[in-house]
């Protein structure tokens, strides 16, 4: 398993110093989720035609890849307007994927309306992304629907991908959210959707009732989430891909700064990792 940082931890840091940082710490990749004040990544100028030759190479000279793009894509809603600009949106960023070399295109089923059966959100969502699928499998790319906001249950997930039904759409298991919200240490995660996780995000955090969400979060091994178990459970199910640090410093500013936080998870998880594959 290799380590990667979203680019959520860092939202004053110009896209050299994200890669340079990135080679600094001995990762293996960056997961971009916006650079700057720019969260559309097909507008940023290393990602943009002539430029994308020069960026692949300089990843590749600093041992880098990219696992993943994060789009900002979602599907619960119910005015088909919205969600065919959304679905623009995740085409865009197949069409970049392809480009650059990256496997992976992030999306978000997102919400559960109110007032509105979760059946028929689940169904909606499914359908839009089997409509994308097509597209994605020309271009060699999977759509990953994220284990995030209403969407963390693994149950509604699976009830997706079974929709959808497409090799090319699969799952990103954001560690964090079955478990802060559903009380998921893994098991359900991996029983329902192990052999479809392409990708995954790691943060800690601790209950907190004085707390606007009731948790906050903390440094990476300093709460109370299971990491150790995922990773054992992500070794049982053979998985090799990347774990990504998704420090969500743009969307709480009040969270340590990444220079902070990025080596106390680089030095904890290859700790937790070396202990989890030494295990017979």
């Amino acid at each position: 398993m290799k380590l990667s940082f979203s680019t959520l931890g860092c939202p004053a840091w110009t896209f050299d110093e994200i890669v340079e940082t990135a080679h600094w710490f001995g990762l293996e990749g960056v997961e971009f989720r916006g650079v700057g004040d720019e969260m559309d990544l097909t507008r940023l100028p290393e990602f943009s035609g002539p430029c994308i030759a020069a960026t692949r190479d300089r990843l590749a000279s600093l041992g880098l890849s990219i696992p993943s793009l994060g789009s900002s894509a979602r599907f619960h809603d119910a005015d088909p307007a919205l969600r065919a600009q959304n679905a623009e949106e995740a085409l865009a960023y197949i069409r970049l994927a392809h480009s650059l070399g990256v496997p992976c295109v992030r999306v978000f089923g997102d919400k559960f309306p109110p007032g509105e059966a979760k059946e028929v959100v689940l169904e909606r969502v499914g359908l839009a992304l089997r409509g994308l699928a097509p597209c994605a499998s020309d271009h060699g790319v999977r759509l990953l629907l994220e284990t995030h906001g209403d969407f963390y249950a693994a149950h509604d997930v699976k009830a997706v991908l079974e929709t959808a039904d497409h090799p090319h759409v699969g799952v990103l298991w954001d560690t964090h959210h079955p478990y802060r919200f559903g009380g998921d240490t893994g098991e359900e995660t991996i029983r329902l959707l192990g052999p479809h996780i392409a990708h995954v995000h790691f943060k800690d955090s601790i209950p907190d009732p004085a707390h606007a969400w009731g948790y906050r979060y903390v440094h990476f091994g300093e709460g109370d989430a299971p990491q150790e178990n995922f990773l054992k459970l992500l070794k049982g199910i053979g998985y090799d891909g990347f774990l990504s640090f998704e420090h969500e410093k743009r969307w709480h500013p009040e969270i340590p700064d990444l220079e902070e936080a990025l080596p106390v998870f680089s030095e904890r998880m290859r700790h937790l990792l070396a202990k989890v594959q030494n295990e017979k």
